[in-house]
């Protein structure tokens, strides 16, 4: 096997088993492959649009796996599911505009420790999630998806944490959280691929390639593990992952 074949078998594994921890768990592909693939040696350009490219077609393919297993509905009269992903998509789109006003007139440390911050405290409240009592709410919800889009505009990721934590503790369902985390991330990320290629950036298509064929491998997989895990238990997991991705982020904003 020569190294160029071991790249791409590589950049196949990473994708899938980041793919699979997105997918079950509704964070950390974008977050973490980023950082992966420059240390491999792709640039940022290079990187960020097949990320966003393959994750948004991953995001289609396992929301739909999902509803299929019946993990969600995404009936658009029988439950707000379907709703609630549109309205944090549209959320997104309004929060990038309105955060990036408000972190220029920040010091970014501030903004880092902020980030860092809340990501991790939507861990320790999901973590113990099951010990208070939560109702739905679109204002919950409308919080929600605006700190979404501020955590990603700053970072370029984090998207996923908030958006799976903060529905659960606005009253939604783990599981339908992840479905709904993973629709409305692939919504919201269209326009950031638009601006990508109307800004003259050249898509790597041999990466977005290998991306799509490993976030794509782990769909069938995800769906059944979302389907045969207990939502108490389900729920803990995304509480630990959403603190240790909220200190990773923490940690890396304020040494890189």
């Amino acid at each position: 096997m020569d190294n160029m074949t071991g790249l791409f078998l590589l950049i196949v594994f990473v994708a899938f088993v980041l793919a699979f921890m997105d997918n079950t768990l509704g964070m950390g592909y974008g977050t973490l492959l980023t950082a992966i693939l420059i240390s491999l040696g792709f640039g940022p350009l290079e990187a960020v649009p097949a990320i966003l490219l393959s994750g948004t077609i991953n995001g289609l393919f396992i929301s739909s796996a999902h509803h299929l297993a019946g993990n969600i509905d995404f009936g658009w009269k029988d439950t707000p599911n379907l709703k609630i992903a549109f309205f944090l998509a549209g959320l997104s789109i309004v929060g990038v505009a309105l955060s990036i006003l408000l972190a220029l007139s920040l010091p970014q440390r501030v903004v880092k420790l902020y980030i860092g911050a809340v990501v991790i405290s939507m861990g320790v409240l999901t973590f113990f999630r099951d010990r208070m009592k939560t109702t739905f709410s679109w204002k919950k919800i409308s919080l929600v998806g605006l700190l979404a889009a501020f955590n990603k505009t700053m970072t370029g990721g984090g998207y996923g944490p908030l958006a799976t934590a903060g529905q659960i503790m606005s009253g939604v369902n783990s599981k339908e959280s992840v479905a709904i985390t993973a629709l409305s991330e692939s919504i919201a990320s269209t326009l950031a691929i638009m601006g990508y290629f109307l800004g003259g950036v050249v898509l790597n298509s041999g990466l977005f390639a290998l991306l799509t064929l490993g976030a794509l491998s782990s769909v069938p997989l995800s769906a059944y593990f979302v389907k045969n895990i207990e939502v108490k238990d389900h729920s803990k997991a995304i509480g630990i992952v959403t603190i240790l991705l909220g200190a990773y982020t923490a940690f890396h904003l304020l040494f890189s």
